[in-house]
């Protein structure tokens, strides 16, 4: 599958292998993990936040085969909204590898902006 990362301007092709789809899993379910912060100290709640931008490195320099250089340009960029570049790429190649079309994760990211709450 090609997978166009618009934040780095290029195309890469993507294997759908069942390692990779287990990496998604892996990856969302590391994402979904860290909503779950009641009863964690301040401690631990940096902690996780630390092993997610260090999870979300290495998933796209195994998914994406991105080089050092490419991963140091994503972790200096945010989005428009203030957040990390490398997370926005994360979640990107993720829904795409689920089968989701770029409309489809456009009209998603839509429907979030206008219903922040669903």
């Amino acid at each position: 599958m090609q997978i166009y990362v618009k934040q780095l301007k290029r195309k890469f092709n993507v294997p759908t292998s069942h390692k990779n789809m287990r990496r998604v899993l892996v990856m969302q379910k590391f994402f979904a993990s860290m909503n779950n912060v009641k009863g964690k100290t301040a401690e631990q709640i940096f902690d996780l936040q630390i092993k997610a931008m260090d999870e979300a490195d290495k998933f796209l320099k195994v998914v994406l085969n991105m080089k050092d250089k490419e991963i140091d340009r994503l972790d200096s960029e945010v989005n428009e909204e203030g957040n990390d570049a490398t997370v926005d790429v994360v979640n990107y190649v993720c829904q795409r590898l689920m089968g989701q079309t770029d409309k489809q994760i456009t009209e998603e990211k839509r429907q979030v902006r206008e219903n922040p709450k669903k």
